[in-house]
């Protein structure tokens, strides 16, 4: 009896000693997670197997009369009611199986009374006949007397406010669309186009359908007067391009690599793109870059763009991931806690064809951006790439910096045939985690639980810290190169286990390499030095292949031999910046040697940073000279880290600083003509009457810095122009702009006010944003506060 009470309390101890949210994975061993709130999906009541929406559309009235039939099941339950998401829709009437049904409206959902239990596993058909003036969710631009100048369009990337549709926002479903418009404008929803029927009255009824479930987040609308463009890939998948009529000229720079993409993403998945179209549609004032609703895309507008714009943001990586999507996200969904199966792949591939049409050092660059998200992400909290408060930096950035390092440990090969594997396994299904994880095994029979679990489940990133000395045993000489790992560990945080490849260059410029497991806090990895040849430096992880943050204290010799001699534009890059710290007295010669060595922006640009953080650096002859060299360098990224690094331009580069004002790229000029003119107040004139045809990019970036410019010379006519550029006649981003100037050159009036205000109410959260911060800095003066109340 008392051994089986001594059991007893020892099994008690350890029950106490679990923390309220962890699991098991060994008998020695407990695993801490992150409490995740939404660890459990919403339960459903009914199965929606298919969403038909007939409705007629006014866009001069910002009106929808509308009907929805939703096609459901049942599950195991007697159901005698079901939740439908309805807001701001204005219900007429409800009824399942042709009988009117009472409900109540709560929280934006109806509630819906059956009034008799509907039998487990049978088909039903709800219909709900509404209409709604909607501010949101279905878009209106154009439409309006006080906006002129945008493009008259209704657009929708979900069925919020305009459409009755499942409280689960990851159930599966068929969608119809029977739109009626008028005939002067196209049609455009999920799925192919099943008739067009001109009713008339000066109308059409275009009809839609989709007969494959997706996600019920991912229907479409989009209606608009656009030019279309049909096409073909190789084995005979249907392609529409819209394009804005009055810019045709765009479209195949808008549209560059299109059709290469589906080539790439179906070798690189095995599997053929799974719906019977796709189309592209530019939305304006469109929120995000792109969404990717199931065969149809929508993409903000502003980056229908033209060969000068192309340098600050072109569609080719929103194209590529919104692409993506069709595979992962949509063929492939997932539960709403899991975001990373729908964001990090995307990212992933999207990358993926970028290497394929601009190279190694492009990819690289995509990299550096997702290393430098995934650690601003890390510096606020530590949650993990599964959680579903991960964040955007996790969801996207760090989880296709895990694909790459997965696709390295299983190769070409391996990777390929897992996702293959996914995706065929688990074609029109809603998927969560561990079935990635099965996938994964049954298609390569590796067990890569320890890799997914430190990377994927558990938050935090290594970072490790390198040291090395020479030495010898038994008359052989090597190279001793520990590795410690001084992140913080806690139940929550290990340490990491991977397999990272060490290199030793030597001053005769060979090397020796050895690719050891690092694990643990300490790991020493002896590398065998034949001939005893002198180091150069040393590489951990060449081409930085580990998500992680390194400690490593190198001399500057070492940091200048990597920078010149090593193969890859990264290891260049990381010496270039572990420089960051030293005087440009001590690394200007580095510099020097180095900028030759690799044409690429990214390396180049970090020069020129760390150059003109320096405040006498026009006094160096070899730093002139670099930053002489980049401007002169013919390629626009280089500039940039020019112009995007210098704020008072030294009379040295005066000269070769104003050949940026016919530079190809519109940024390049408008930060070119702002640093002119503030460095050089007597020559403003003659850079504004150079620049005086300029409009630019996205919200006429050249034309609204140029006017406020020659507002600050005392030109006060152009007043009226940039207050006018706050009005709602524009797009967001040229209201964005105007605001922003407004409030740097402190100018307010009534008129002013009112834009601000009518900003401030409407739909689109940047507008509304950006014109409450501008409203909040004048509502502090005295002589403009009346103005707002």
């Amino acid at each position: 009896m008392k051994k089986v009470f001594q059991i007893f309390v020892f099994i008690a101890m350890l029950i106490l000693a679990i923390p309220l949210n962890s699991q098991t994975w060994s008998n020695s061993e407990f695993y801490s997670y992150e409490n995740d709130p939404a660890f459990q999906p919403r339960q459903q009541d009914v199965d929606i197997l298919q969403v038909k929406c007939e409705a007629f559309i006014d866009g001069p009235k910002n009106y929808i009369d509308g009907k929805a039939t939703l096609s459901f099941r049942t599950f195991y339950h007697p159901t005698d009611s079901l939740q439908i998401r309805v807001a701001n829709l204005n219900l007429k009437e409800v009824k399942i199986d042709g009988k009117v049904k009472e409900y109540r409206l709560q929280n934006g959902e109806a509630i819906i009374y059956t009034n008799e239990k509907l039998e487990y596993n049978t088909e039903h058909k709800l219909e709900i006949v509404y209409d709604a003036h909607p501010n949101g969710g279905l878009h209106f631009t154009g439409w309006g007397e006080d906006e002129k100048y945008k493009r008259e369009q209704i657009w929708a990337h979900s069925l919020q406010n305009w459409c009755p549709y499942s409280n689960i926002k990851h159930d599966l479903c068929t969608t119809e669309m029977i739109i009626t418009f008028d005939k002067d404008y196209k049609v455009f929803a999920n799925g192919l186009l099943q008739s067009k029927k001109d009713n008339g009255d000066g109308t059409n009824t275009w009809h839609y359908k989709l007969d494959k479930p997706h996600v019920v987040y991912l229907h479409c609308l989009m209606i608009g007067d656009f030019g279309v463009k049909n096409f073909k890939t190789d084995r005979g998948l249907d392609l529409q391009y819209l394009f804005f009529k009055d810019m045709p000229e765009r479209f195949d720079v808008c549209y560059k690599y299109s059709k290469e993409m589906f080539d790439v993403f179906e070798e690189e998945t095995g599997i053929n793109y799974p719906w019977g179209i796709y189309r592209n549609m530019p939305a304006a004032d469109y929120l995000f870059g792109g969404m990717e609703c199931t065969t149809s895309t929508l993409f903000g507008g502003y980056m229908y763009v033209d060969e000068r714009a192309w340098w600050m943001r072109n569609y080719v990586n929103v194209n590529a991931h919104e692409l993506a999507h069709q595979w992962f996200g949509n063929y492939v969904s997932n539960i709403n806690k899991e975001i990373w199966l729908a964001e990090s792949f995307p990212t992933y591939y999207a990358k993926i064809f970028e290497k394929s049409v601009f190279g190694e050092e492009y990819y690289q660059w995509v990299r550096d951006q997702e290393f430098d998200l995934t650690f601003e992400d890390a510096r606020k909290n530590n949650y993990p790439v599964a959680h579903s408060r991960g964040g955007r930096g996790r969801y996207y950035m760090k989880g296709s910096l895990v694909l790459d390092m997965m696709r390295d440990y299983l190769g070409e090969d391996g990777y390929k045939a897992a996702i293959k594997h996914y995706l065929t396994e688990n074609a029109h299904k809603v998927v969560a985690y561990d079935d990635f994880l099965r996938a994964v095994r049954e298609a390569t029979g590796q067990s890569m639980e320890w890799f997914f679990e430190q990377w994927i489940r558990r938050g935090g990133e290594p970072h490790y810290k390198i040291d090395y000395r020479p030495i010898t045993m038994e008359n052989k000489a090597y190279t001793l190169v520990n590795v410690a790992q001084i992140h913080k560990i806690n139940n929550l945080t290990s340490y990491f286990k991977m397999p990272i490849e060490i290199e030793v260059h030597y001053k005769d410029g060979t090397k020796t390499s050895q690719k050891p497991w690092i694990d643990g806090a300490n790991t020493e990895v002896m590398i065998q030095n034949e001939d005893n040849k002198e180091i150069a430096f040393i590489l951990f992880d060449p081409n930085r292949h580990i998500v992680k943050k390194m400690t490593f204290d190198r001399s500057i010799d070492e940091l200048a031999a990597q920078a010149e001699k090593s193969e890859n534009m990264i290891d260049k890059l990381d010496a270039i910046r572990a420089m960051k710290k030293l005087s440009l007295e001590k690394k200007i010669d580095a510099f020097y040697d180095a900028y030759p060595t690799n044409e690429y922006h990214l390396f180049r640009g970090e020069i020129i940073k760390q150059i003109v953080s320096d405040e006498e650096y026009s006094k160096n002859a070899k730093a002139v000279t670099l930053i002489k060299n980049a401007i002169k360098s013919g390629d626009e990224l280089t500039v940039r880290s020019v112009v995007s690094s210098i704020d008072y331009i030294p009379k040295t580069i005066k000269r070769e600083y104003e050949t940026i004002l016919q530079d190809s790229c519109y940024r390049n000029v408008e930060l070119a003509l702002d640093d002119l003119c503030r460095s050089f107040p007597k020559s403003r004139n003659k850079y504004l009457k150079a620049t005086k045809n300029e409009i630019g990019w996205q919200g006429r970036n050249i034309r609204v810095e140029w006017v406020e410019i020659a507002i600050g010379a005392g030109q006060k006519k152009y007043l009226k122009e940039l207050i006018d550029y706050s009005c709602s006649n524009y797009d967001f981003m040229t209201r964005i702009n105007a605001f922003n100037a407004l409030q740097r050159i402190n100018y307010c009036d009534e008129e002013v006010a009112k834009n601000l205000k009518t900003g401030s109410d409407y739909w689109h959260n940047k507008v509304n944003r950006a014109a409450n911060v501008t409203i909040k800095y004048f509502k502090q003066q005295s002589k403009y506060k009346n103005y707002f109340e």
